[in-house]
């Protein structure tokens, strides 16, 4: 990517915005105590905090849910949007009411902006984060965090440096279900866990989904990867979230492309993953599946889970009594949407976020898998 944005962060473009130490250690006790820091923290109960928020970039394809996430928070005000397109400025201006801005650059440079959201094209992002985060702006950045891992490490420097709250979109790990396997994985509940499967798929180059303004998602240069990368991500960061401290050994991959309307992406694939432990990992992600099927398993050697839709069917004496497989619905509360979440801390809630590192990693293993696939 050419451009470069110069924008550093200095006394005079931080303005009083709050770090993310500053942010974390003004709830005192009663963070200490797991509660919900008010929203009038950081001002008088006369005139309720409120946090400006700059948008750069409009294309991802659900923009229009981040812009009702944004309207609905009512600590929340978008100041500016920048897009270079001037199509979809024009679209994220009204839908969010925020000013057009003319550059990135004007963006990050306004004192009345505390945080960006990052909703470009792939290959912006490190552009766009690395400036944001010097900038002293808390950032969310829409998955995957880069195009490459070395991309995502730079990144993930910038945000510990200057010491800024992180956020990114993986949804699963909100999803009650997806929490309570992992629960259950991580207390031991199926034995000896040998194989599990982690499957997300859609159908969306078989419907338009990447028609106009979301044509970008097919464009090698522009999105980095296809299916594999942009779906498949979501299941890496579940299967890696599970199997914390059990390191990935080894991968092997297959990806292709079925409908030979876009050059060079991959619309559907496959990829293999070992684990020290001997786990054995199936990873699959499509853009040409007709029906949305999105499912996990989970076999071991005293448990056996099968997800599909939402429908968690268990056979695991452990966790339901019986022999017999049943359907399970006694799931803990699920997590709002992790961009809800990072709105939610911007306001000095007690919430959970996902670790830089993390999404960083996510994109270092996805270089191994596509490498694999050579």
């Amino acid at each position: 990517m050419s451009f470069q944005l110069s924008v550093r962060s200095t006394p005079e473009n931080r303005g009083s915005r709050l770090t993310r130490r500053q942010l974390l250690q003004g709830g005192g006790t009663l963070l200490a105590a797991g509660l919900t820091m008010p929203k009038t923290l950081f001002a008088s109960a006369d005139s309720p905090a409120r946090i400006g928020v700059g948008v750069l970039g409009a294309a991802h394809v659900h923009f229009e849910r981040y812009a009702r996430f944004l309207n609905d928070e009512t600590g929340i005000t978008v100041v500016a949007v920048y897009d270079d397109t001037p199509s979809l400025a024009r679209e994220a201006e009204a839908l969010t009411g925020g000013s057009r801005a003319g550059s990135a650059e004007e963006l990050l440079g306004r004192d009345d902006i505390d945080a960006v959201v990052i909703l470009s094209e792939n290959v912006k992002h490190e552009a766009y984060a690395v400036a944001a985060a010097r900038a002293g702006k808390h950032l969310f950045v829409e998955k995957p965090l880069d195009i490459r891992g070395d991309g995502a490490d730079r990144i993930a420097t910038a945000v510990r440096d200057a010491d800024v709250l992180f956020q990114t979109g993986y949804f699963m790990r909100s999803m009650a279900q997806m929490r309570f396997l992992r629960d259950a994985y991580r207390e031991g509940k199926f034995g000896r866990v040998t194989r599990m499967r982690l499957q997300y798929a859609h159908g969306g180059s078989l419907t338009g989904m990447w028609d106009g303004d979301h044509a970008w998602m097919v464009d090698i240069d522009q999105v980095g990867r296809g299916a594999l990368g942009d779906l498949g991500i979501h299941g890496l960061n579940m299967i890696l979230w599970m199997t914390e401290g059990d390191a990935l050994r080894d991968v092997s991959a297959e990806v292709g492309n079925a409908t030979g309307r876009f050059d060079g992406i991959d619309e559907y694939g496959e990829a293999l993953l070992r684990f020290e432990s001997g786990l054995v990992v199936t990873l699959g992600a499509g853009y040409v599946d007709r029906n949305d099927v999105n499912r996990i398993e989970i076999s071991g050697t005293e448990g056996h889970a099968y997800m599909n839709r939402g429908r968690l069917f268990l056979n695991c004496p452990a966790i339901t009594g019986t022999n017999q497989e049943r359907y399970w619905s006694d799931f803990p509360d699920s997590l709002e949407h992790p961009f809800s979440l990072f709105l939610h801390a911007l306001q000095g809630e007690d919430v959970p976020l996902f670790p830089v590192e993390e999404a960083a990693r996510d994109v270092r293993v996805m270089d191994r898998i596509y490498a694999a696939t050579a």
